[in-house]
């Protein structure tokens, strides 16, 4: 699929690819409506949808709520969280930043569960209009390694707030996180530096 709208996909076709246009999935996509198993290669995934399983967001667009559930995994190599989107990693989900592609987070990030930055390219854009990108830690965010977290706007409204553990493990240089730091928990920078130019 590389451009157009295909709407109540229930599964994927042998050898099909998503590379473009937009998909919305069935209720019943892979059984239950919850992804077990999927590649977004270009395309819009729209609407509400859970992650059971693993989630390879490699290019495109999630233009909807994106939860991820308990012991399901989110690739995130690259693509774009656009306007009106949101992600949830649940207790004991993972999420995996990784891969120097671009990763761009428009609406809010609230993480229960692990995230793991291990490669650069994540911005977040928040002009508190219509891009709403927030990261509310209250599980494990890692940094595993010299990584960035950039802010696309310049502007004072991306805040990370931290309510669980923000550890670096990973890297013996500096962490910059270009956002506003709200920490109420622990911050752990067991290797280098975490650094919050904005306070």
């Amino acid at each position: 699929m590389t451009g157009g709208t295909f709407s109540g996909l229930a599964d994927l076709p042998s050898n099909w690819q998503l590379l473009g246009g937009t998909v919305t999935l069935s209720p019943s996509f892979q059984t239950n409506g919850a992804i077990v198993r999927l590649d977004l290669n270009g395309t819009t995934l729209a609407g509400a949808n859970q992650v059971s399983g693993t989630l390879n967001f490699n290019s495109g667009y999630i233009s909807g709520p994106l939860t991820v559930n308990s012991n399901a995994v989110l690739n995130w190599n690259g693509g774009r969280f656009a306007q009106g989107s949101s992600l949830t990693v649940q207790s004991n989900a993972l999420v995996n930043l990784q891969t120097s592609t671009e990763k761009d987070l428009g609406g809010p990030l609230t993480n229960y569960g692990h995230a793991v930055l291990s490669g650069t390219g994540f911005t977040v854009l928040n002009d508190n209009s219509s891009w709403q990108g927030t990261i509310t830690n209250a599980g494990l965010w890692e940094m595993q390694g010299d990584y960035p977290i950039y802010n696309y706007f310049s502007s004072s409204y991306p805040v990370f707030r931290n309510g669980g553990v923000l550890r670096k493990s990973a890297g013996t240089g500096t962490s910059t996180l270009d956002l506003v730091a709200a920490n109420q928990s622990v911050i752990e920078p067991l290797t280098g530096v975490i650094n919050f130019p904005r306070g």
